[in-house]
């Protein structure tokens, strides 16, 4: 039974759920993510599964993306909910201070992508969270209570997260997706029950595509030198190329 404002997909079989997530179709999200080819097949085996489902869940899944600064954590992350279709929360740990302040930041992005998708009680202070991507960056900022709140809520046989009000949430169709720089900086619960993904920092040719796709109309030496000073942190790179835009626009000159 599907949840209030959740999707409904139509099941694909197994042969249809195979070439959709192929590396050669270039017309899945994953295909506007530069490099990082192992990282992508480790989701794409979550994604051939979700996808024979009626509302792609990916109950079974949680992930831990290990990478740098500026190496597509995020960007990633909100390409995973693309390719199944799911509503992506992103959870701020500098903003989260409680884990009433998770329900609470996942309910708000709900109604904000649609008003059909405003919680619903299932029973007084109880809810059924719907299948989603909830994505916490720099987990390792987490204070420790908001840390056992979300374990509990990602262990398999619970599944519940239980606000200090009282109000309980079932997260069984919810797919965690935590990220930090490091692997020594995860928790030791979540280094054990998530699957890691590294991501592997940018070699220059990867920044400069990811330039080019960005900005399809520079030439390829001008993406090239905006990525030899934008570094291995293609977040970094990319607002360099921002300025660069701006400028141009302004003075009538890319150089």
């Amino acid at each position: 039974m599907s949840q209030q404002g959740e999707k409904v997909f139509p099941p694909l079989s197994a042969e249809e759920a195979k070439a959709r997530v192929r590396p050669d179709n270039t017309n899945r999200p994953f295909a506007r993510f530069i490099g990082n080819a192992d990282a992508k097949n480790i989701l794409s085996r979550a994604i051939f599964a979700a996808l024979q489902r009626h509302n792609h869940a990916l109950r079974e899944f949680n992930f831990a993306f290990i990478g740098g600064p500026g190496s597509g954590k995020t960007t990633l992350a909100a390409l995973l909910a693309e390719e199944v279709g799911l509503p992506f929360v992103v959870i701020h740990p500098q903003t989260t201070t409680t884990v009433n302040d998770v329900l609470v930041a996942i309910s708000r992005a709900l109604e904000e992508m649609s008003p059909t998708m405003e919680l619903q009680e299932a029973a007084k202070n109880h809810f059924d969270l719907p299948c989603m991507i909830v994505f916490i960056d720099e987990v390792h900022l987490l204070k420790d209570s908001v840390v056992q709140g979300v374990l509990k809520a990602t262990e398999p046989k619970d599944r519940i997260l239980c606000t200090e009000l009282g109000w309980t949430a079932n997260c069984r169709d919810v797919c965690w997706v935590i990220a930090t720089t490091e692997r020594g900086l995860l928790f030791d619960a979540f280094d054990t029950r998530f699957l890691k993904v590294p991501l592997l920092p940018y070699t220059l040719a990867e920044v400069t595509a990811i330039v080019q796709m960005n900005y399809p109309e520079w030439p390829q030496a001008i993406c090239e030198k905006v990525a030899k000073y934008g570094g291995q942190n293609a977040s970094e790179t990319l607002n360099l190329a921002k300025v660069i835009s701006l400028e141009s626009e302004m003075t009538g000159n890319l150089a």
